[in-house]
């Protein structure tokens, strides 16, 4: 009697730092393990060292790592012609039997490697769409050309959000090859308010002064396309409410960031926490979750805070209005109007009982629709074709 061997999964993932992708990564690695597979993850490995970010983590679940040396984000002849050829090395001696690429440098360049070496099932996963950032109309042209090369190329691309999914569904043949399955999340934590805040103000003792303030955070990356330069115009403006915002995260804008928060005289009330292990263990000591992006696909640290059971307020992009609901379980606003953050943080502040019936309603839903466990399943029907 022989024993079925098990199938082989190789994840790939442009950036090995701490995201939303990495963080899909890492949920389906180890979702993967558990279920049967033997799974190796591949990725670049952070600038701040290799004791950071997604492979770590991964390995410290016992899951193999490779790291990619030529993978970069930008548009680069040589220097994707040296991650192809990586990429070919690594799936010619790892084999195989599902090449899971995620990102959209990953999804072009790992399409084209495994359909050069006849990967049996190829699946990329659309966190977003570079074509949809602020870029000039030649390069979003040529983003749309590449995304739409790398689903067809692809034989299931999923699609974090039906924003994300309808956003190619016009080219020619993409749209029969293209699924929606939302990102997931586990159940939130179980620390009250004072215990959250206890644990914070550990980790940022400077937030002890701010017991009675309005306690505003965002968990982001300090990139242009989280639009932090805008709220941060918006509660500049705010005078009316005794607000402190702490962002979790850290990033290429850190050093601008920094500049606008002392030209402004904000250096009490705007904490730069830097990247926080475990952030959403600390969302409960919070009055308001804040995303202010001028581009998402659905991310993961909304499903967090709406797990935490916190009043959300966000712009209403990506697959955004997917989950929130706008004045029923959260506020909606457009992108890059500051005055629209002023005007809703004013308005929630000045009814918490409103917003704390917006924070229940919002747990419901993520707790119906969003859960890491249909996440996974969905993923494993597009490996195995159902």
């Amino acid at each position: 009697m022989t024993t079925q061997r098990k199938k082989r999964v190789l994840i790939v993932v442009t950036k090995g730092n701490w995201g939303g992708a990495q963080r899909y990564v890492f949920d389906v690695a180890t979702g993967l393990t558990v279920q049967g597979y033997e799974v190796s993850v591949a990725a670049s490995r952070p600038a701040s060292g290799s004791d950071a970010g997604l492979l770590p983590a991964l390995e410290k679940e016992g899951i193999e790592t490779l790291t990619l040396f030529s993978m970069g984000r930008d548009l680069s002849v040589k220097g994707d012609f040296a991650a192809l050829r990586e990429l070919l090395k690594i799936i010619h001696t790892k084999k195989p039997d599902i090449l899971h690429l995620n990102s959209s440098k990953a999804g072009l360049l790992g399409t084209l490697a495994g359909q050069l070496l006849r990967v049996p099932r190829i699946i990329f996963t659309a966190h977003g769409w570079a074509s949809e950032e602020s870029r000039p109309l030649k390069e979003r042209a040529l983003f749309l050309l590449l995304h739409s090369l790398t689903v067809l190329l692809s034989h299931v691309t999923i699609t974090v959000s039906e924003h994300t999914r309808r956003h190619l569904t016009w080219f020619p043949f993409t749209a029969r090859k293209m699924v929606t399955i939302y990102n997931g999340v586990k159940k939130g934590t179980d620390l009250s308010r004072a215990e959250a805040w206890e644990l914070l103000i550990k980790r940022i003792p400077v937030l002890a002064a701010h017991y009675t303030s309005y306690r505003i955070v965002s968990i982001a990356e300090l990139h242009p396309n989280k639009g932090l330069d805008v709220a941060l115009s918006g509660l500049a403006a705010l005078q009316s409410v005794p607000w402190v915002w702490v962002i979790m995260g850290d990033g290429e804008e850190k050093q601008k960031f920094e500049k606008a928060i002392q030209e402004r005289g904000l250096g009490g009330r705007v904490i730069l926490a830097g990247r926080v292990p475990h952030a959403a263990e600390y969302l409960p000591a919070f009055d308001l979750f804040l995303l202010p992006s001028r581009k998402e696909g659905l991310p993961y640290v909304l499903l967090e805070a709406g797990s935490a059971e916190l009043p959300v307020l966000a712009t209403s992009v990506g697959g955004t209005p997917e989950v929130i609901r706008s004045m029923k379980n959260g506020i909606l606003i457009d992108p890059d109007v500051p005055e629209a953050i002023t005007g809703a943080v004013r308005i929630m502040a000045a009814d918490p009982q409103k917003c704390k019936q917006f924070g229940r309603k919002l747990k419901e839903r993520i707790e119906e629709d969003f859960s890491t466990e249909s996440m996974l399943q969905g993923v494993v029907n597009a490996y195995e074709g159902v």
